[in-house]
């Protein structure tokens, strides 16, 4: 007689959060979404190669129970919004999570990202792809996410997804809305940091008041005037702006345009031995760019701008930030290491999930899929870092608490049925006797 294998502990706790984060949904859309999370973090999408039907017919759903759960991603009456503030209030109440802390202040990050859709037919919104050197058509999201962590596991998760839809169709424009709407969350005591694609004064005009920011390697700045250099009097039109500082050393045709000297240098070394240094350039400002508005030249001169270039011995090229708050070297180092945990996210989404791949069309479906799959990123990262490391084998003698692991564990179970439902997550009992079975065409009324 075959032994039939027990249930791993991890299954009950993946049900558990799934539980938590739906049972607040309207009746029968809980259950739908439900089971398509637990079919999302158990890596059924990626085993349909992006098919949803076949992923949830996989966790042994019968045909009805599929269609009923596609129209319910489709049609239901749920918004990423509110899953995502069920799924923060689980995370602070049943993790020990907590938030990355540096000088007092909290770390927050945001970045953009998209589905590649090159055959999705009337797709208006791009996304540049570095590797074909062009933009190719892609349904654009912006997210917000709170960097910090379980125990030793670096976690991060979304506090808020923009759509980059008819709205937002160019990537500027979609970052703008983006600032805005993370005004709601990005608190007077955080941090708010981005890679070198976000323009600083779209986060300013936000409201954001403490930014972190990379720039580009040819990025330039101004020195202000003090009140003495104003009053000096010389030939031709008073000055408005002081020298123009290169932090980097760069090339222009066949000149070399040497970089300037800094105000302070900082050394420093780090949690793993290595040296760092930091030259930092105070009282400046942004080089004013001929379409900037008055608004946007009175904001940039309001800042207490800081230009800092840290150079680490494993990299070649040194890292540009730039930043309206005082920090030392270290500090802003631990900052810019921290904006990285906003690519967990789509990282684990969409290559350990199998969400770069969709096979959806209707523009509602477009989005609502993407986004149910990056929830279902961030919940399998956070119950990864919650429970204890599962070996992938006998070989895999130092495991951690990897997303990766933990979804190999929650791949045994091949039916949903098994599973203790409460009452709450239940099926709508709808009177549908009288509405049309089956696919019906539509009749041409004869004259």
């Amino acid at each position: 007689m075959k032994k039939t294998k027990p249930i791993p502990q991890i299954v009950y706790r993946a049900h558990q959060a799934l539980i938590a984060i739906t049972q607040n949904l309207a009746i029968g859309t809980n259950l739908r979404i439900h089971n398509t999370l637990f079919t999302l973090i158990s890596g059924r999408l990626l085993e349909s190669r992006g098919a949803i039907i076949p992923a949830l017919s996989s966790m042994g759903l019968n045909q009805n129970d599929c269609l009923r759960t596609r129209v319910a991603i489709h049609k239901g009456s749920w918004t990423i919004a509110e899953l995502l503030k069920h799924f923060q209030t689980w995370v602070a109440q049943c993790t020990r999570w907590k938030p990355l802390q540096v000088a007092g202040y909290n770390i927050k990050a945001i970045d953009t990202t998209c589905i590649y859709r090159p055959r999705l037919k009337n797709c208006t919104t791009t996304h540049f792809n570095s590797s074909a050197g062009k933009s190719l058509p892609a349904t654009n999201f912006s997210m917000l996410s709170a960097i910090g962590r379980i125990d030793q596991q670096k976690v991060s998760f979304p506090l808020q997804l923009t759509r980059g839809d008819e709205q937002a169709r160019t990537e500027e424009t979609l970052m703008a809305q983006a600032c805005k709407a993370a005004k709601t969350f990005v608190l007077d005591t955080d941090i708010l940091t981005a890679d070198r694609k976000f323009p600083v004064m779209v986060m300013l005009e936000a409201g954001v008041k403490n930014v972190v920011i990379r720039r580009a390697n040819n990025f330039t700045v101004t020195r202000v005037l003090t009140a003495v250099e104003l009053q000096e009097k010389h030939i031709g039109r008073p000055r408005k702006y002081g020298a123009t500082l290169r932090p980097l050393e760069r090339k222009h045709g066949k000149r070399i345009l040497a970089a300037s000297e800094p105000d302070e240098v900082q050394t420093w070394v780090d949690e793993q031995g290595n040296a760092l240094e930091a030259k930092i350039w105070r009282k400046v400002i942004p080089t004013v760019q001929r379409t900037w508005s008055e608004e946007r030249i009175t904001l940039n001169a309001a800042q207490n701008w800081i230009v800092m270039v840290i150079k680490h011995p494993k990299y070649l090229i040194p890292m540009v930030v730039l930043m309206n708050l005082e920090l030392t070297g270290a500090e802003t180092s631990q900052v810019t290491r921290g904006r990285w945990g906003v690519e967990q996210m789509p990282l684990v989404s969409k290559q350990l999930l199998g969400g770069h791949r969709m096979y959806v069309s209707e523009a509602e479906m477009c989005y609502r899929l993407p986004e149910l799959t990056f929830l279902a990123g961030s919940i399998l990262m956070v119950l990864a870092a919650s429970c204890e490391a599962m070996p992938s084998g006998w070989w895999d003698v130092q495991a951690k608490p990897t997303a990766g692991r933990f979804r190999r564990g929650l791949n045994e179970v091949r039916d949903l049925s098994v599973l203790d439902i409460p009452e709450q997550l239940r099926k709508k009992n709808s009177i549908t006797g009288h509405l049309p079975k089956g696919y019906h065409l539509g009749i041409k009324k004869v004259v």
